[in-house]
């Protein structure tokens, strides 16, 4: 309707400004330059009709589009909502930043207020943009206003009927109100603008006190920033006043909670929708996975969570909470971390083996702790005392998974490369509690939470992406098994390699995510990809030519990518390609060969830019090398170039059996200098290409695989040739390998007195084992001689 309206109004103008003489000028400058620049003429009275109707249907439409401006409606409703939760989450965050915050908790709240800045910001950029539209509808208005009131002044001198000034000045009236209209709803986005923009100071406000206070964090975390837990200053306060502060602190948390909920209420919609679109999709997946076990027996734990479709649906709906609640409190989080436990236990007892079990429930622990902390994240007294008693507990509880004794309760079979990785982490993990513990008990807060949440943080972590894992394969092997993806043939023909190389992709991904968040989580991620930085542009410069670490990094980087793109590509040609394609035999294998050039050439010019390398400073010595190269590698270029016309004309193909002086096999391949040739004894023949090209070559399957067999019999000369011709015929015919067309043929080449002799003309398709056919008709036809009693000289 909004753009309807613009619409109509432009063709009013544009219709005024054609029937009037001269024309209006509207330039495409801003509106108030527009409204001053542009030259206004009365338009005819005999086209006031038409042109009023036009002005008045326009003037309709800018009303109802003003009435019902959804942009500046929904930011007006939804921003006193929005300022009582930044006015919670404000005065929350404001007793957090007054203790000693871990730098998780920084920058959780960080990101918090980064989302809530986002949002204003996207509000102000809509409500800057609907103020534009308003104004260069008040200046056009304002231009349309005059033009109708000088058309009414020219009506009012040439004694015009009054029906036609009525109908003038009814226009400028319908014109004046629509301005007003237009310019009080400016005055109203504009207030609602300035109001959004107070927000916004406070959120600035609120995102900087975090921001420097992270800093602050990160320059302490060696220092002590806390009384010793033994310090009798920490327990001068009553248990009255940390009962009061806890319940002002989780009252702020409801409140954020619940304006939250009052503002968004449709993302808990779509997450109800996405919860039970992702149940219907697992029941129908469950039902088509019954035969899947049995043609991939590799499969069967990672199917293991379709025995659980309920709890997958539903913490796979909590996975991608981050996306539907982008901008969720801190107690949201923690209720749906909290429901997040339950199918996540049911989903990895049906992944682990049972001797995982007790690392699984010690993190669930750990984790429903952690929330609470969470929730208790104002009360520093309280959350550290639930800090160092997790840090005790777990450490315990390594100390116990480590205990020799332990590792002969867990079958040998169960040993594998998980139960390691949890072997060599707990024992980091040991260590790092331990000094957290010590850490806190003796006031460094800081680095103690810096520690322990890590290691507990990057232990969920690991947990969720394995989980994820197994549930990506699921969705891997299910996307193999129905449309389009199961009817491309090199998924038939190569399911379970491919299956292989993407959990062996997914499985790499999955870790460098792991080591990338784990060292975000220990603060060292910046200063060292910084550091890694420098290194990598450190800078090597020899004369003309600068070369560092990364660029040759680079360079290795883009030629392998190269290189598997070549292969990839390859692939699919070979796979779904020719085989669906009628191609001339060698053809494939030519084409295949002249793209895996072009990729790989390709590849390296973008290789040589990553490197930096300008190629127009190599002008005049790559002239020179190439006339030295040219004399001294002229054998091998002739060889290339010989490679490429074998590739392209195809007198000789690869499966074609050739004969090449005393040479005599099938071609396997063609390759850039030589091909190689396999011979009947097995041996494999190098032939250098341009020996193929200018030395005499027979070919035996040029253009056809049938190889002819010539077979010579002598027999005794009273035999009746009229009746050995045909039995030797016949004998040939009968042979399954012996080709029907042309027919084979019996001929009497030599009679004597001595002997009768004939030769046998057949041909075959076994172009690979015509040797062995030769002999089976050599067999038959003396068994046929002698049974018919004819006698072989």
């Amino acid at each position: 309707m909004k753009n309807s309206a613009y619409g109509l109004f432009f063709i009013a103008l544009a219709a005024t400004a054609v029937y009037a003489e001269p024309a209006i000028s509207l330039s495409v400058a801003p509106a108030a330059a527009t409204a001053s620049t542009a030259t206004v003429t009365a338009i005819p009275i005999p086209e006031v009709p038409v042109q009023a109707e036009s002005a008045s249907a326009s003037l309709r439409d800018l009303q109802t589009d003003f009435s019902s401006d959804s942009i500046g409606k929904i930011i007006d409703q939804e921003l006193p909502t929005l300022n009582r939760e930044i006015s919670a989450r404000h005065q929350e965050s404001s007793r957090i930043l007054t203790t000693a915050p871990s730098l998780e908790l920084l920058r959780g709240l960080n990101r918090d207020w980064q989302k809530l800045h986002q949002t204003l910001g996207d509000w102000t950029h809509d409500l800057s943009h609907r103020i534009a539209q308003l104004d260069e509808q008040i200046a056009r208005l304002a231009l349309l206003q005059e033009t109708w009131q000088q058309t009414l002044q020219l009506a009012k001198s040439s004694n015009t009927p009054a029906p036609v000034l009525n109908h003038v000045q009814s226009v400028l009236d319908s014109i004046g109100q629509t301005r007003a209209v237009a310019e009080r709803r400016r005055g109203e986005i504009l207030d609602l603008q300035n109001r959004v923009a107070e927000v916004d100071a406070r959120v600035t406000q609120a995102l900087s006190s975090v921001q420097h206070a992270r800093e602050q964090a990160l320059s302490r975390i060696f220092t002590r920033d806390s009384l010793p837990l033994w310090d009798g200053d920490l327990r001068t306060r009553s248990p009255q006043s940390l009962l009061q502060e806890g319940h002002t602190s989780f009252s702020s948390q409801v409140l954020s909670l619940r304006a939250y909920a009052e503002r968004q209420p449709e993302k808990f919609f779509a997450h109800a929708a996405v919860f039970f679109v992702l149940i219907i999709a697992l029941y129908w997946v469950r039902r088509r996975a019954a035969t899947w076990t049995v043609e991939e027996p590799s499969a069967t734990r990672a199917l293991r969570i379709l025995n659980a479709p309920i709890a997958t649906a539903l913490l796979l709906s909590i996975l991608v909470g981050g996306w539907i609640y982008p901008e969720a409190p801190r107690l949201f989080w923690a209720l749906l971390g909290t429901a997040a436990l339950f199918p996540a236990v049911l989903i990895l007892r049906q992944l682990l083996e049972h001797s995982l079990w007790p690392v699984l429930n010690a993190l669930v622990v750990f984790y429903f702790v952690d929330r609470l902390r969470m929730i208790a994240a104002a009360l520093p007294l309280l959350s550290r005392l639930l800090f160092i008693l997790e840090l005790l507990v777990g450490s315990l509880f390594f100390i116990w998974l480590l205990n020799p004794a332990r590792l002969k309760t867990v079958p040998a079979a169960d040993r594998d490369r998980l139960w390691k990785a949890i072997h060599a982490w707990t024992r980091i993990a040991l260590i790092l509690f331990a000094i957290s513990s010590f850490a806190s008990l003796f006031g460094y807060v800081g680095l103690a939470n810096l520690l322990g949440n890590a290691v507990l943080r990057s232990a969920y972590l690991a947990v969720v992406l394995y989980a994820a894992l197994q549930i990506v394969e699921v969705l891997v092997i299910f996307l193999l098994r129905v449309p389009p993806l199961s009817r491309l043939g090199m998924v038939n023909n190569h399911r379970a390699e491919i299956n292989k190389d993407a959990r062996w992709t997914l499985d790499r991904l999955a870790l460098a995510f792991w080591i990338f968040a784990t060292l975000e989580l220990l603060a060292v991620r910046a200063p060292l990809f910084r550091l890694l930085h420098a290194i990598l542009r450190a800078t090597l410069t020899v004369g003309a030519i600068s070369i560092s670490l990364g660029s040759l990094l680079e360079f290795g980087v883009v030629v392998w990518l190269s290189v598997l793109t070549s292969r990839f590509v390859r692939f699919i040609l070979e796979e779904d390609v020719y085989p669906r394609v009628g191609l001339a035999r060698g053809l494939p294998y030519a084409i295949s060969t002249v793209l895996n050039y072009l990729i790989l050439f390709t590849g390296f010019v973008f290789a040589m830019g990553a490197m930096g390398l300008d190629m127009t400073k190599f002008t005049i010595l790559a002239g020179a090398f190439g006339v030295g190269l040219g004399f001294g590698l002229q054998n091998i270029l002739n060889n290339f170039f010989s490679g490429l016309i074998l590739l392209f004309e195809r007198p000789i193909k690869v499966g074609d059996v050739i004969q090449i002086e005393d040479a005599n096999g099938v071609v396997e391949r063609i390759g850039i200098r030589a091909s190689t040739i396999r011979t009947m004894a097995g041996t494999e023949v190098i032939i250098p290409n341009g020996s193929l090209i200018s030395t005499r070559v027979t070919n035996w399957t040029f253009s056809s695989y049938q190889r002819t067999i010539d077979i010579p019999v002598s027999v005794a000369p009273e035999a009746d040739p009229a009746k050995v011709v045909p039995l030797l015929e016949e004998v040939v015919r009968n042979h399954p390998h012996v080709a029907k067309t042309p027919p084979p043929k019996a001929f009497v080449m030599k009679m004597s007195a001595t002997s009768l002799d004939f030769e046998i003309h057949a041909f075959t398709g076994r172009i690979d084992d015509w040797n062995q056919v030769r002999s089976d008709l050599s067999i038959a036809i003396h068994a046929a001689l002698m049974k018919a009693g004819v006698g072989i000289r």
